[in-house]
């Protein structure tokens, strides 16, 4: 059960009404440069000498949910000098009645404020517009006996904004410095990302006391202001803070098709949650949505239900193959067109063999044997690496799929359907300690290796205008409705089978499927528009629908549509005199390119490379969004904006691997012999066929010169009609 202990809000008025007792002594104009270190007074011991504050009004209890209140904001020695504030600083008081471990060096504790209003200079009347993240620095923890970890203290780490280009102390009006904090992120020891707690609502104290996020300084500390020989004028006045508490959950949608070939399906990826009907009510649309994360595209990923082949191959994750000395696997992806160099197969041999021009009949016109040279991670040096992912960082081995009946991305369980689990692939990229030799990335306490992901994001997902930046590490976006997710990040997916070659389509779906062209069997798919923010209300029409037309037409995963369904009901009904009516968000932040693509084993035997076909394999590669974050929320009504800070826990977003949409089957027939079958195939119809073969090529060579002789005769009736004319005129 939760406790429903709260402080008295009467002592948080006197509290924070009481800041200026923080100050230091008087100071002269020429004493500012001294060393006051307020960093390094201990929190207890600064909380004790506020009049009125009484420890016994803060005890510990513990809660089916973590708590954490911000008690105090202090401003420190501000002035409008430039030259006196090398003390100035912001300071906030955690009271942590749990006892809950801080991570207190954690790159994720940070605090949310208003840096742009729609006035300036900023006064009690002006509207915040626009918030940003400013980190945290640790100052002091109570450490004296029965308060051990019961108040902390932090220093708001000053920084210039992504919008104006100034710091909050260039920024604030001298007369009335106005701090409107939304909320305090703090990472608990031993979890992998923050949590974040409001000023307002619950965690206002009592929970009645909602006249608080907004905090005015007013006056100066002594030795500070334009009289330094003033006595301290500190005051600050308290008003209610509007925010709004997200509970944000996450899904994704994969098209099974792209533009750049069967091996690329487009990503959608999706966050949604519950907003409160008032909100729309009083403020209209919901028309932007910002927020920020940190983007990486990964390196490839290899996985097999080749037990035996993944055992070898872990020994030489992160190694690079020209430091491997065994020879005695190798990856391939199937045949497509690539620069040339050496095959890899047992049945067309290599280029020194003589056993390829054998085939050449069935290589298409212009292209030689040896330009089908594909893709691999092997440990032998003298074979083409056409796709370099050496050294190997991910290897998967799951359970054997070949009874797999159907491609789902969206199993309930995708580790038997071949796939890897979200879970598992997270808790691999943050375990991984094998190699740093690129470093770490700037987030997590620096405990992920960068080796894990590529040098750069695709080229489509870059963005810079003036409502955000898209890159790889640290990206924000301010999120219109009216925008075409497509338009933006260059999602073309219209996929057309017919304009793949005869074979393009025998590599990618099959002989047969090539040779007829079977619907059911190539994927063919429209281009959608996809708007970034979609609102649902007990009106909406899709959720009529049945689950499969759901998931497709809101682009979530069907594996999730329980879930999305179990978020509209619980919105939309009202329990209670403390519940109230809510409208679902679908907020669609990112187009990716999800690869997944088939790879054939091959092994060292007798003296050459062999198709090795044993198990089924295949490589794939994804974006993932660490600390997604939402920002804030942006109504227009009567073409009057209000902009709502958002108060959530950021997520880690890491996506399941699924297979390709194509995958051989495992029916452990060696790749030669399937071959082999497919040119007996074509030999047999020829065979076949040879006997009306003579009609059947008069046939054609009929139909194909048809247009040319029905020209040819135009041709001659027109020419016969200009000469019949001009002997009529002669006569």
């Amino acid at each position: 059960m939760k406790s429903t202990y709260r402080p008295f809000a009467t002592l948080a008025a006197v509290f924070l009404t009481s800041v200026f007792v923080l100050s230091p002594a008087p100071v002269k104009a020429g004493a500012a440069e001294q060393d006051v270190k307020f960093d390094e007074t201990d929190v207890l011991e600064d909380l004790q000498s506020i009049e009125g504050f009484d420890i016994q009004n803060y005890p510990y209890y513990s809660s089916s949910e973590p708590e954490m209140y911000v008690i105090n904001v202090v401003e420190y020695c501000y002035s409008f000098y430039e030259n006196l504030r090398d003390n100035y600083g912001l300071y906030l008081y955690v009271y942590n009645p749990n006892g809950l471990y801080i991570d207190t060096d954690n790159y994720g504790n940070c605090v949310q404020i208003a840096v742009k209003y729609d006035s300036t200079p900023i006064t009690d009347e002006s509207k915040p517009m626009d918030y940003e993240k400013f980190s945290l620095d640790f100052c002091s923890v109570s450490t004296a006996p029965n308060t051990e970890r019961l108040f902390y203290k932090f220093k708001v780490e000053d920084h210039v904004s992504q919008w104006d280009g100034k710091t909050i102390a260039e920024r604030v009006n001298s007369n009335g410095r106005r701090y409107d904090i939304s909320g305090i992120e703090l990472v608990r020891e031993g979890h992998s990302t923050a949590e974040d707690y409001p000023l307002t609502g619950k965690y206002s104290l009592d929970g009645k006391f909602d006249a608080y996020g907004s905090f005015v300084f007013t006056g100066y500390a002594a030795g500070y202001g334009p009289n330094q020989d003033a006595e301290s004028t500190l005051d600050c006045k308290i008003r209610k803070l509007e925010t709004v508490q997200l509970d944000v959950k996450h899904t994704f949608y994969r098209t099974q098709t792209s533009s750049k070939g069967p091996e690329f399906q487009n990503q959608i990826d999706t966050v949604y949650f519950s907003v409160p009907k008032r909100l729309f009510d009083a403020y209209g649309t919901l028309q932007r949505i910002k927020a920020e994360w940190y983007e990486y595209l990964t390196q490839p990923f290899l996985v097999t239900s080749n037990r035996e082949y993944y055992d070898w191959i872990s020994q030489y994750i992160g190694k690079r193959t020209d430091t491997v000395s065994d020879e005695k696997y190798f990856v391939t992806l199937p045949y497509e067109l690539k620069p040339a160099g050496y095959h890899p197969y047992s049945i067309f041999g290599t280029v020194t063999d003589g056993v390829g021009s054998l085939f050449d009949w069935l290589i298409p016109p212009g292209h030689d044997l040896t330009d089908y040279v594909t893709a691999m991670w092997n440990v032998y040096e003298g074979y083409a690496c056409q796709r370099d992912i050496s050294p190997l960082y991910y290897i998967f081995n799951t359970k054997d799929w070949c009874d797999i009946s159907e491609y789902d991305p969206y199993a309930d369980d995708i580790e038997t359907s071949g796939g890897v689990s979200s879970n598992r692939l997270y808790e691999y990229i943050k375990g991984y300690n094998k190699t740093i030799e690129k470093g770490y990335l700037p987030i997590k306490n620096g405990r992920i290796s960068a080796d894990l992901f590529e040098d750069d994001i695709n080229v489509s997902r870059k963005m810079e205008n003036e409502r955000g930046k898209v890159q790889k590490g640290y990206s924000y976006y301010d999120f219109d409705a009216s925008l075409d997710l497509q338009s933006w990040l260059s999602w073309s997916d219209v996929h057309d089978p017919s304009d793949e070659s005869f074979w393009a389509k025998w590599r990618n779906y099959g002989f047969w499927n090539a040779l007829f062209s079977s619907e059911s069997d190539i994927p063919e798919e429209a281009g959608n528009t996809v708007a970034p923010i979609q609102v649902l209300t007990p009106k909406s029409g899709e959720l009529a629908l049945e689950d499969p037309q759901l998931s497709d037409t809101l682009l979530i995963n069907s594996a999730d549509v329980t879930e999305f369904r179990k978020e509209c009901n619980d919105a939309f009904t009202v329990d209670g005199k403390d519940d109230e009516e809510k409208y679902v968000v679908l907020f669609r932040f990112a187009v990716t390119d999800y690869y997944s693509e088939e790879v054939w084993l091959g092994e060292w035997k007798d003296n050459r490379w062999d198709d090795y076909e044993k198990e089924q394999a295949y490589l794939a590669q994804e974006t993932v969004f660490f600390d997604f974050d939402i920002i804030q929320l942006s109504f227009l009504k009567d073409e009057e904006w209000h902009v709502i800070a958002a108060v959530s826990n950021p997520i880690d977003i890491v996506n399941g691997i699924s297979t390709p949409t194509h995958l051989s089957p495992n029916d452990g027939w060696p790749s030669w012999l399937k071959w082999t079958l497919a040119i007996l195939a074509l030999i047999l119809i020829l065979v076949v066929l040879w006997p009306i073969l003579p009609y059947i090529i008069k046939a054609v060579v009929w139909v194909v010169t048809l247009p040319f002789k029905l020209i040819v005769m135009a041709v001659r009736g027109i020419k016969n009609a200009v000469r019949k004319r001009r002997r009529n005129d002669k006569e």
